[in-house]
Order: C-alpha cells, then structure tokens, then sequence
C-alpha cells in the first residue's frame, strides 16, 4: 500500500476518539508475529487525530513538508513518489476539459502506460519536457488522488510552491493557435486560460513560464508577452516578471487580480488563492462563501494591511462617495464575501510609516477591533478612514462606509452596511484626525433571510380599561394595521433596512372638550 493509501486509510477511522482507540484496534487486522509494529500504527493514528483536526492556522509548511510528491517520468509515463530529493521537474498550467478528456490518477494505475494514450495534453507535455532536459513532469489531473481528502488538501495548500519549485512551466493554451509561428494576440486575450482562478498562482509563482498554442507550438515566455499579460490581468510587470516581491503588492491589489476570475466551486475561490497570501488553510468542501471569510481571517492574523477592507469601490469618478444610497441596508459584513468585492480596488496602496488601523484584527465575539478616523458625509452617512490610499492620489484615503448600531454605547459597535460602497476622499483633520476605537460586526446573521420582512408592533395591555375612559382612536399613520380585537398596532419592518419606524396615533377623549392629542410610537 502507497504511503497515501496508509495516511487515507488511518483518517477515515479518524473519527473514533481518542479515548477508544485500545477498541479501534481490531480496525487494522496484525498478525501475531508483528505486534510491536500495531502500537506504531495507534501512535500514529492519534497524532493523526491530533494534527488533522488541528485548525488551519497551526498547520505549518514544515509538518506538511514529510507528505511525498507524484511525479511522471517521461520515459515510462509512471507516476513516482518522492519524499524529498525531488528531481527537477516541469509542470503544467492548463484549463481542464470534460472529466472524460482528463486523465485521473485512476487511469494512471493501469497495467498500460496511460500517456501512450492520453491524448494531446498529457503526451504533449512528456514529449516537450523530454527535448529540455527534463526526466520528470507534474500534472494536476493524474498526480493528485482526489479522492483521498487528505491528500487534496495538502496538494492545495503546497500548490504554489510546487509551481514555484518547477525548473519550468509549461502553459498549454487549447483554444489558441499559432500562425506562422508567431502569437495571435487577440486569441491570446481572450483565451479561456486568463479566466479561472487557479491558473492565476500559476502564472505568478513560476520562475520560468512558456505558452504553447493547442499543437505544442510555442507562443513565447512570460518575459516576451509581459506587456500584454499586464494588460489582460492588471497585474504589474515587475511583479509578473519576478523585480517586485509579491507581498509587496497590498491585499487590496492582489485580491483585485482575482476579482474577475471564477472557479468551478465557491471554496476554490478562496483556495487558489492561499500560496499568493502565503497562508495555509484545511479544505472544508460544502461550505461555499465561508472559505473566503476564513482566508481573510488567516491573512489578517499575519498582516498590518488595512486594504483588506478596501473592497467594494466604485468604478472612475463615482469613488466619492457624494452619491451614496441612504437606504441603509442593516446586514453587513466587514469583510468581503468574494474576490469579485475587489473589482475596483487594483490602485489601492498601503500608506507608509502609519501603521495599522487594525489591532491584531482577530474577531472577537462576532466582531472586528479596529482604530479609525470618522467623518460624517454629507449624507449622513459615516465613512471610517483606513491607512491606504489610491495608488494615482496621495491625499484620497479609503473610506469604509459604516453604520452605528449602538448610539451612546461605549463599545462603538458599527456594521458596514451591505450595498454601500467605499469611498476616496481626503482624510479627516482638526478634532476628526485622531483614530477612534470602534467596532465592527464581523459577520452577516445566519438568519437574515427569515428576519427579513418581519411584522413587529406594539400591543396596549389596559386596552379595555381605556374604552372605558371614553378614549378612542380618531387617526393613525404607520405601515401596517390596527388590530382592536387584539389592541395590536402590527408595523411590517424589513429589518435589513430600516433603523426606526414610527407610528403616529391621534387620540381623542369623546366626553369633555379637551384638545386631541398625538402618541408617537417608536420601534
């Protein structure tokens, strides 16, 4: 048995405690002769339990480090595994057909060499590889087991440096072809390949990358078509060229390269993008937008960039803000729910020797600590300043919109209501300048859909003690109805956006002359 089907082995019995494991042991059947070696098999199978259901912050590079890496030879077509001395490999960065067009590790197992018969892709690659030099080559459709989670999940998380370790990267670009030997650049923009998320680390984490057109003609390195990649990605040259360190780009920026590419599952959205963030995380698939929550707590719990919260800018002349919606949407989250909320926020750079406005930024019961500058818009609307700015205007700041929900409160709870868009303006000065500690809810309500819509009101418990004093209802105005049987005033409040609502009731006392009078009634 492959190390890999041992390690999927022990986590699928994983779910027996620890308390029980004397019990388990029947789980893996020992010969009399081997006893000793079954206590190694329970020592590991806790460890495992231990480190498997560890969160992912704790997981390091160096305890994923011992799992082994499946390489092709290109002599053979046979998958190997090392642990460690990997030869020099090339590895491929390709968009993925029909599951029938894909060769799986699966087919990999066959007494036939599969390559033989792998068609274009995989033969393609083995040959190409072969005529540089190289004896090994790395393939995501048939050098991972998907179906062993342990293993995917290492593979996702290792993903980068594998194609950062490559001696080379071959991007093979099916629905482009060569003319003549050279590039068409139209194909080339709009090739499918530019699109998806995962291909997005494989272009920035390799060294030395090479296009080739669906014929294993090639189209050129990184280097010579950097000047479109820049164009087609809004990714800067120096950057995909390798003069600019990575993490020298924001948050704000490196996220907004992602905004416009998709993935085939929501999870991927934010799994394709851990080695570019330099952070690890355990796959949970099922969990939809939830990955890329936890992906922004990960990168927060290592960086002092306040562009993380610079997400949903407007386009062009309409970052502003004067126009801003004043139906306040009562959800909110303070951080984005997709690499798409980064869209317009490619300029935004951290400001210099300021610090952060964030404080460790770990939620802490649902919300988010933070230090920022306030300042009311002329809308009413409150902004809090963040310490980055566009890229193109030293002096416009980021502004988060914000929306306070615990008014002469001392913990200064805020939402960021949902819809609002972030702003560029000048920071705050005179008394508005000094950062404030506030709070922001860090999440939406897992209810919101069934809070929605919700019908409140006021119920009067004396009611018919009041007939008796000769009082009656002459008039109201609120959205909603009076109920006399039930002495319920019923208020239809879709709580997502409205802060208050009022009803007013004109009351007058049938018997005497008294003046009508009004009771306004608040929720």
């Amino acid at each position: 048995m492959s190390t890999w089907g041992l390690l999927d082995k022990i986590h699928r019995s994983l779910i027996v405690p620890p308390a029980h494991i004397a019990s388990n042991a029947k789980a893996f059947p020992v010969e009399a002769s081997s006893a000793p070696s079954l206590l190694v098999v329970l020592q590991l199978h806790l460890y495992l339990h231990l480190f498997l259901s560890t969160p992912g912050p704790q997981w390091t590079r160096g305890s994923l480090a011992a799992f082994a890496m499946r390489l092709v030879n290109v002599e053979t077509c046979r998958l190997e595994e090392f642990h460690g001395d990997t030869p020099s490999y090339a590895i491929l960065s390709h968009t993925w057909g029909l599951d029938h067009e894909e060769i799986s590790f699966q087919d990999m197992q066959q007494d036939e060499p599969s390559c033989r018969k792998a068609g274009d892709k995989l033969a393609g690659l083995c040959r190409q590889a072969s005529t540089d030099g190289h004896s090994h080559v790395w393939i995501d459709t048939c050098c991972i087991d998907k179906s062993n989670s342990v293993e995917l999940g290492e593979a996702i998380n290792s993903m980068f440096r594998w194609y950062k370790e490559s001696a080379i990267c071959y991007v093979y670009l099916r629905d482009v072809s060569a003319h003549n030997g050279k590039v068409d650049l139209d194909q080339f923009r709009s090739s499918r390949w530019f699109t998806r998320g995962w291909t997005l680390q494989e272009l920035l984490a390799p060294t030395k990358l090479r296009f080739y057109d669906h014929e294993w003609h090639p189209l050129g390195e990184k280097h010579e078509l950097v000047g479109a990649i820049e164009s087609i990605t809004g990714i800067p040259y120096g950057i995909l060229l390798g003069f600019d360190d990575l993490s020298n780009a924001s948050v704000a920026q490196r996220m907004s390269w992602a905004a416009r590419r998709i993935t085939k599952r929501k999870e991927d959205s934010a799994y394709c993008l851990l080695g570019i963030f330099d952070v690890m995380l355990p796959m949970i698939y099922g969990e939809e937008e939830h990955a890329f929550i936890r992906l922004q707590e990960e990168i927060i719990k290592k960086t002092e960039d306040d562009s993380i919260l610079a997400w949903g800018m407007s386009s062009g002349a309409n970052n502003n803000g004067e126009s801003q919606d004043t139906n306040i949407n009562l959800f909110g989250n303070a951080l984005a729910t997709s690499p798409a909320d980064f869209m317009h926020s490619g300029n935004i750079v951290v400001m210099e020797n300021l610090g952060s406005a964030m404080e460790g930024l770990e939620t802490a019961r649902g919300c988010l600590p933070v230090r920022l500058r306030l300042r009311e818009a002329e809308t009413g609307q409150t902004f809090g300043f963040l310490n980055c700015r566009s890229k193109d205007h030293s002096d416009a700041v980021v502004g988060i919109p914000l929306f306070c929900i615990s008014p002469g409160s001392a913990s200064r709870e805020y939402i960021r209501p949902a819809g609002s868009k972030a702003i560029l303006r000048a920071p705050p000065s005179g008394a508005d300048s000094a950062p404030r500690p506030i709070r922001i809810r860090a999440s939406l309500p897992s209810n919101k859909a069934a809070l929605s819509h919700r019908k409140y009101g006021f119920h009067v418990e004396q009611w018919s003690g009041l007939l008796k004093t000769d009082l009656s209802i002459v008039a109201t105005h609120f959205e909603g109805e009076w109920s006399e049987e039930r002495a319920v005033f019923g208020i239809v409040i879709d709580i997502r956006y409205d802060a208050t609502r009022r009803a007013w009731l004109r009351i007058r006392q049938n018997t005497g002359v008294t003046s009508d009078f009004v009771v306004a009634l608040e929720l």
